[in-house]
Order: C-alpha cells, then structure tokens, then sequence
C-alpha cells in the first residue's frame, strides 16, 4: 500500500485505526454451542463498495450468554474457514485502541478485479485522493484502496460509536460487515464524528438482509429456490443488496417480494376436504372502546366466525359470523378502556353439511385507558399540584410529564398510581406547562392512553 509520509501518515493512520475499532464482526450459526442461546441475530460480510459481493451472504445465527461482537466475528470466521488478522483482544470491552478487539484483515483471495461505484471514484478525485490497489491479492483489509479503507460494521442500520467487543447483541438485531474504501464509512452511508455528515446517502438495508438470511438459515433452503416464485425474488433482493445507489422505494420492492413469495411457499397445503385455517390473525389497531381485528384471505370458504373469550364461562364464545370471505377485519366494539381481551377466528364452507377450519392462535388485545382531564394550581410558592379524572380502576399507574413551554420538549417526572401529584422545587413566577397519560401493563409492557390536553400555571 502506498501511504503519505511523516505526520499525515500517522494522522490517518490513528483516525482509520480509531474509526475501524468502531467495526467487528458478529456471530456463528454452523457449529454446535451445548448452551442454550439467548437469541439469534442476522450477520453478513459484503465487498459492496469494490463490486465484488458478499463475503458471507446474511444467516441467522444464535449467540450465547456472554458473546460480545469480537467473540461472535471470530467464531464466524472460523465456521467459514475464513483467515482474518486483528489487533486486541476479544474480550477486551475497555474501548482503547491496541487493547480492544480491531479487524485488521480477511483472507480474501478474490480473482475478479475490483469495480468501485462511480460515487465513490469521483469523490476521490474531488478530493484529491489516491486511489490504488490491495498490499496482499489475498488480503482484504485496512489501507487497501485508499488510506481511509478498512472493515467496519453497522447493527440495524447503525455504524455504533464504539468496537465489536463492546458491542452486546439483542435477539433480532441485524449486523452487517461492511467494507469502507473512502471517507470512513461515508461511502457507505454512515455518519459519525469521524467521518462526517458523508458525500451519499445510502438505502436502508436492514429488513432486506433478514429476509434474505431467513432462506439462508431455513432447514428447507433447497425446496425454497427450488420454487421459482421464491428464486426470482430471492435473486432481485440480492441484486438490490448489491446495488449501493439504489432508491429506498426499491429495497422496500424487493424485501415484500421477498417475504410475500416465502410466506405463500410456507403457507399449509389444505387437506382435501377440509377448510384451509385462517392465517395472519392479528389485531390491527384499538381504541378505548374497540378492538379491530384483522387477518388473511382464505381462497375456499364462505366466510369467517369470531370468537371471544368469556371470563365467566372461560370459554371462546361466537361473537360474530362473517359471510362473505373477502371481508377480512372485523370491529369489536362498545368494549371497556384498559381491559385484555383474547379473540379466535376460523373459517366456515357452507354446504348440506358446514364445514370448518381448525381455530387459529389466540390473540390478545388491550384497548386503550380513557384520556385523563387535568386540572393544575399553584398554591403554595414553588410548587404545582397536577390532578386528574376521568380514569378507571382498570388502569395500572399514569405518568406526569412537565415542560417550561406549550410546545418545548416535555420531561417524565413521575410516574404513579395515584390521581394527583405535587412537583415541588420549580421557580417562583415561571410558567410550567403538564400533560399526563394513564397506561394498563399487560405482560410486562405498558399499553399507554393518549396524553391529556396540556395545562399550565405560573408557580407562586
């Protein structure tokens, strides 16, 4: 590689080592782990930017209790038979470049010639940049190309501020390796204090790479393109990867192509005789008063009956018959604020004697707490009592929010189950402004009611 002398080359030579710390590879799906895994994420390792494709097209992979993202990139690796060199150690979590985790290098004994888009060529030569060749025709690494090239990685979407082996995956996460040729990472779409606001913006990527890894990873992945639905849209959303200035509107495109054709191969072949089960059952919006239901076409049938499960009898009970099959939502209404309802959907084929489809999942719906109607007096010097009605007994707690203007940035300062609430400490003759909302916690997660209409007062 040629490199610039004297301070420049040290200048970025420690800019490209400190941005490409903020790069490391993720995670394993071909050997055993005796563990169970605490999730599973999508990986891939892509040479988009020199034209030559993936390294590691996108899987799904499990990691473990303990994995960092320098741990699950060289366990990768080492699955692919792929030979990498790096700086730091694994598991080092401590940030400092020499000491954490840094991608230096892959064995990448590519023959094909590099084809660098166009955007990033004339950038180059905007800038008046050096563009060459790799150090090692069997090496992919840092200052190939130009000096500011190198290995990094983004996580949905993300370039973090910070190296692999701090990185801790979540289940359902997308981290994809990428290969920067100039501006540290910008032509790539990223936007950091190292490498700017960038001269491109790049489509997001993220649903597309978890579609394209589901085919990889399915245990059928060989049924699958052998359907031709599924291998036309299968080679477009790789296509569509691979074409770093395309539109947004055209990834979108191509990851529903990719998931409808999938989801119509997956769907169950219906039993001569029977009536196909109802897929896609899910609700699709509430209210305070209402829970909207909704849920795909079944092809031969009548129609559809609704159930609800009744507390009193603890039974499913029909709540509802539909008799046309091309009507697939269903309002349930006059329904009490902050209450969990379960719904079950079947199809029916009249005929001298009605059929029916087995019943779907159970699906449960919380409809929304009331909007609370709030009061706010000042009384006593440097304090606002907040009161609220308009509430019900069904609801697990409301959340005060406070800001110092009608439209500012509102701050949560408290969270209670009570329906009133002094903040104390605010300064005399200021004008604060509050709204509040009520929420239901319903399996650990809080289903929240629209805010109240803001009010304010000037403190005493």
């Amino acid at each position: 590689m040629r490199k610039k002398g004297g301070v420049f080359k040290k200048i970025t030579s420690v800019l490209v080592a400190l941005l490409m710390v903020l790069s490391t590879i993720a995670i394993s799906p071909i050997k055993a782990n005796a563990a169970t895994p605490k999730g599973y994420i999508t990986v891939s390792v892509e040479r988009f930017t020199l034209g030559l494709g993936y390294l590691i097209e996108p899987v799904k992979v499990p990691f473990y209790s303990g994995d960092n993202g320098a741990k699950i990139l060289t366990r990768l690796l080492d699955d692919y038979g792929l030979e990498y060199r790096n700086t730091g150690k694994v598991d080092d979590t401590s940030g400092l470049v020499g000491s954490t985790f840094y991608l230096s290098y892959i064995r990448d004994d590519e023959s094909k010639k590099a084809q660098i888009p166009k955007y990033i060529t004339d950038q180059i030569k905007k800038e008046k940049g050096d563009l060459y060749g790799r150090q090692d025709s069997d090496w992919l690494g840092e200052f190939d190309y130009t000096y500011m090239s190198g290995w990094m990685y983004s996580v949905n979407n993300v370039f973090p501020g910070y190296g692999a082996a701090q990185y801790k995956p979540k289940d359902g996460d997308v981290m994809r390796w990428q290969y920067t040729v100039w501006g540290y990472g910008t032509d790539l779409g990223a936007v950091s204090k190292w490498s700017g606001k960038g001269f491109c913006k790049v489509a997001n990527k993220t649903k597309l790479t978890k579609e394209i890894a589901k085919v990889n990873s399915a245990s059928n992945k060989n049924k699958l393109l052998a359907n031709k639905d599924v291998k036309s849209a299968y080679d477009n959303a790789n296509k569509v990867m691979k074409d770093m200035t395309i539109s947004k509107s055209k990834v979108d495109a191509a990851t529903k192509k990719l998931s409808t054709a999938v989801s119509n191969f997956n769907k169950p072949t219906p039993t001569p005789g029977k009536v196909e089960a109802v897929n896609g059952f899910k609700v699709a919006s509430t209210t305070t008063s209402s829970v909207k239901l909704a849920w795909n076409k079944v092809s031969d049938c009548t129609g559809y009956k609704i159930y609800r499960y009744d507390t009193s009898s603890k039974k499913y009970k029909l709540i509802k018959t539909i008799s046309n099959k091309n009507t697939l939502t269903y309002t349930d209404s006059k329904k009490s604020s902050s209450n969990t309802y379960s719904y079950k959907i079947r199809a029916y084929k009249s005929g001298s004697k009605t059929q029916y489809s087995a019943y779907s999942d159970r699906v449960k719906a919380t409809t929304k707490p009331l909007t609370p109607k709030v009061t706010v007096k000042s009384t006593k010097t440097k304090k606002a009592t907040i009161s609220w009605k308009n509430t019900s007994s069904r609801n697990s707690g409301y959340e005060v929010y406070m800001a110092t203007s009608k439209n500012g940035d509102y701050s949560l300062v408290k969270t209670t189950t009570a329906k009133t609430y002094t903040k104390t400490g605010l300064t005399k003759g200021k004008t604060y402004y509050f709204k509040v909302r009520a929420y239901k916690t319903v399996d650990g997660t809080k289903v929240y009611g629209n805010y109240s209409t803001v009010k304010y007062v000037k403190v005493k």
